[in-house]
């Protein structure tokens, strides 16, 4: 007996009734966190337990600042050496109760070992900065 002929198969997938998807051998993770700082900067650190990966495919932040500054958003795959980071890029909303609105949601494609990531919010200017940050995407674990 020889190997069976492979099949194919229609899959109707609506947006009424779509059709779950799994990604096999892998947790889907989604992290957010949010501040308030009066530094320059600020980092948001990212935790991966010992034995896995994390696949980050999406992040997105949001920048409330005193007006006429500006800021500036990036991810990285290692919080000691930067290696693997992803700038990204932040769109002025208007402003709103006194503060200038930034704001970005994009496609990344990063990978964080068990020494752990960064995402960080960079600024021009003195005063309160409110931040809010997420991530989502998937551990796998590490051969």
């Amino acid at each position: 007996m020889g190997e069976p002929t492979p099949l194919n198969v229609e899959v109707i997938n609506t947006s009424t009734e779509p059709v779950p998807v799994v990604l096999q051998g892998h947790e889907l993770y989604q992290q957010s966190q949010n501040t308030e700082f009066t530094t320059a900067f600020t980092n948001f650190s990212i935790a991966v337990p010992a034995g896995k990966r994390l696949t980050i495919e999406s992040a997105s932040a949001r920048v409330s600042l005193p007006v006429g500054q500006r800021a500036q958003a990036n991810v990285s795959g290692n919080f000691a050496t930067g290696v693997g980071t992803q700038y990204l890029s932040l769109a002025f909303q208007g402003t709103f109760d006194g503060q200038d609105v930034y704001t970005t949601t994009q496609p990344v494609r990063l990978y964080v070992n068990s020494v752990g990531g960064n995402f960080q919010i960079v600024r021009t200017g003195v005063g309160r900065v409110s931040a809010e940050v997420s991530f989502v995407g998937y551990f796998e674990n590490v051969p």
